[in-house]
């Protein structure tokens, strides 16, 4: 609870009775004054001369604490409120306040404003890095071309149909499918595709380290047919799986 201000009067009381060399304790226990709030008016008649207050430096605010609050209390419960909207609510309690006195107040305030920005993903030398095998390889026919992957090992969407996609990262693969009302036709033809793809460019298939994960939200779940890549059935079915660094579980 804040403390009530001392009176002018009592002030210059205990600046009279300070100059005619009374000890801080005589002086509290004289005017009834906290020995605290005593040396404290001291201090300002030593530093400024006067114990009137005196103005504030510089310009006054713009905004009253109490707006300022209000701003603070908008901000800190809607943390996607823009500065309009704000501008809006302030001139709705009676203070017209411009966008940047808004930011400066909520600056300090401690409250920041941050935009995403768009990063570079490759810098000049990996850029470099990266043009030197498609310059060893100008003069291939497109016959050639047509047999060859293209990546720079960073995640891709190669293909994919509405409901599914397929994700390539250097020598690993992942297909994913949106399943609804127990259609797997989509799914399945996306994965029989890709097994064609992979089989004419050139590219094989681990059929060993085949690993299938199922995620059913559904209260009443049915039995699932097994799964076939390349004529041989995905006997392992997991809880969990690794994609990327991520780690994926069916829960």
């Amino acid at each position: 609870m804040r403390s009530k201000k001392l009176s002018l009067e009592l002030q210059d009381r205990i600046v009279s009775r300070h100059r005619s060399e009374e000890g801080y304790e005589k002086i509290s226990a004289a005017l009834m004054v906290p020995i605290n709030t005593e040396a404290s008016t001291i201090l300002k008649w030593k530093k400024f001369g006067t114990t009137k207050i005196l103005p504030k430096a510089g310009r006054p605010a713009k905004l009253r604490d109490q707006g300022r609050r209000a701003l603070v209390r908008e901000v800190t419960t809607n943390l996607m409120v823009t500065l309009t909207e704000l501008q809006i609510s302030s001139a709705e309690m009676g203070e017209s306040s411009r966008r940047i006195t808004i930011s400066a107040a909520l600056h300090q305030s401690g409250l920041y404003g941050r935009v995403a920005r768009r990063k570079q993903l490759l810098r000049k030398r990996h850029m470099t890095a990266c043009l030197v095998f498609p310059k060893r390889h100008l003069k291939d026919t497109q016959t050639m071309r047509n047999k060859m992957l293209w990546s720079d090992e960073t995640k891709t969407e190669l293909f994919g149909l509405n409901s599914n996609t397929i994700l390539k990262f250097a020598d690993d693969t992942t297909v994913v499918g949106l399943i609804t009302d127990n259609d797997e036709t989509a799914y399945r033809e996306e994965v029989r595709d890709l097994a064609v793809w992979c089989k004419d460019n050139n590219l094989s298939l681990n059929t060993i380290k085949k690993k299938e994960m199922i995620v059913d939200y559904r209260k009443k779940r049915t039995k699932h047919a097994p799964f076939l890549i390349d004529r041989s059935v995905v006997e392992e079915r997991v809880e969990s799986l690794k994609c990327l660094v991520v780690h994926i579980g069916n829960k």
